[in-house]
């Protein structure tokens, strides 16, 4: 094709046809254009079609992550109501009528209804309950894709405004939620263990309630810290599960714009 037009602009040269030399010239630039632009056409569709892959990718890789999440928040929830349960016994064995207040509470009544007949929550000594109440899971969530997403830049790759904007709120928000856990839930535990040693019952896990009673110097220090952690704990199961706004229904938000997404791209 090449020598063909070479052969065809020495002929037009010679015989000094000009105008048509102009035209032929013209229709080469024009030529050179349109083969640049469909190179760049076919470059561009070639890096869509690839942003839609990865995008895909990683709208798959969030929706494994948030139903992780999801699941870890269903069990923190199930562990902080059993601990509930355990306390009330402790509470009202160092004093009369002191967990009566937290028989009061909402999710103390949904918390009994799940698991009273749970044997492990009715059949430990005070000891027992004591320490295990002090244990507590947190809420970890999974989020590396969106961190690698917003290292990288690859947040862009999203076609969706709504679901960018929503996944970095999301993210913001457990910002709060995993310091309110390391913060004052941490500070709590914390006062909840010193509380412990100064009844000098730190070393004991198995006594019964006479033997630990026997050794409590100052009670109502232990009373006071595990009524406050008992508060927090409510807190943390609002902010988590129980409020309309809960992390657990942002969660279940965020995955419903997800993949809504990932169908849509199918």
């Amino acid at each position: 094709m090449i020598p063909f037009f070479r052969k065809l602009r020495r002929r037009l040269l010679a015989g000094n046809q000009l105008s048509k030399y102009l035209l032929y010239a013209l229709g080469e630039v024009v030529l050179v254009v349109v083969g640049i632009l469909l190179a760049l056409q076919v470059n561009t569709w070639n890096n869509n079609r690839e942003d839609r892959r990865e995008e895909h990718a990683l709208l798959l890789r969030l929706e494994i992550e948030l139903n992780q999440d999801l699941k870890q928040i269903e069990e923190v929830k199930d562990d902080s109501e059993v601990r509930l349960l355990l306390a009330l016994p402790v509470l009202d064995s160092l004093g009369q009528n002191n967990g009566q207040q937290v028989r009061n509470w909402t999710h103390y009544g949904q918390a009994k209804k799940t698991y009273s007949g749970i044997s492990e929550v009715n059949g430990l000594s005070m000891g027992q309950g004591l320490f295990y109440v002090l244990a507590r899971n947190k809420f970890n969530p999974s989020r590396i894709t969106f961190d690698e997403m917003q290292s990288t830049g690859k947040l862009a790759l999203l076609r969706s405004d709504a679901l960018r904007i929503a996944l970095q709120q999301h993210y913001s928000d457990l910002n709060g939620v995993q310091g309110f856990q390391d913060g004052l839930i941490s500070e709590v535990q914390k006062s909840y263990r010193d509380a412990l040693y100064s009844n000098e019952i730190s070393t004991l896990s198995n006594e019964n309630q006479r033997e630990i009673l026997e050794r409590m110097t100052t009670p109502g220090q232990l009373i006071a810290t595990l009524e406050n952690y008992l508060k927090v704990t409510m807190v943390a199961l609002q902010q988590l599960y129980y409020n309309s706004d809960s992390t657990y229904q942002q969660t279940l938000e965020l995955l419903a714009l997800i993949q809504e997404e990932i169908a849509s791209g199918q």
